[in-house]
């Protein structure tokens, strides 16, 4: 009895989640958007970036390296948990790496251009 129940259950729930989020259309045309203005300055070119850090020192290289550092690390922290926890735990790891690999390049050129170092 409690699987039928749990099975009608989940079942007018799936349902009820499938009208809820279900798009509905519309017979009437939407309103065409109104016209933009066009600028009246031009658009301003993007010029180079001063460079502060070395010359090999790149956001992609240090949140290359952050990934891999924290994939491997995730996946063994997540390897007491059998098989099933390292392939998170890498996951997890590497965006945790990629998120302190460019937080520190930003860190160390922001640092520099208040030392005026650059």
């Amino acid at each position: 009895m409690t699987r039928l129940a749990v099975s009608v259950v989940g079942a007018l729930v799936a349902i009820a989640l499938t009208i809820g989020f279900a798009s509905t259309a519309s017979a009437t045309p939407a309103e065409s958007p109104a016209p933009i203005a066009a600028a009246s300055e031009p658009t301003p070119h993007a010029t180079e970036i001063e460079r502060c850090l070395a010359l090999g020192d790149t956001i992609e290289i240090r949140t290359a390296i952050g990934a891999a550092i924290g994939a491997v690390l995730g996946g063994i922290v997540g390897l007491p948990v059998f098989f099933i926890g390292a392939i998170p735990g890498a996951i997890i790891g590497g965006l945790l790496g990629v998120f302190i690999g460019s937080t520190s390049y930003a860190i160390d050129a922001a640092h520099l251009q208040q030392q005026g170092l650059c």
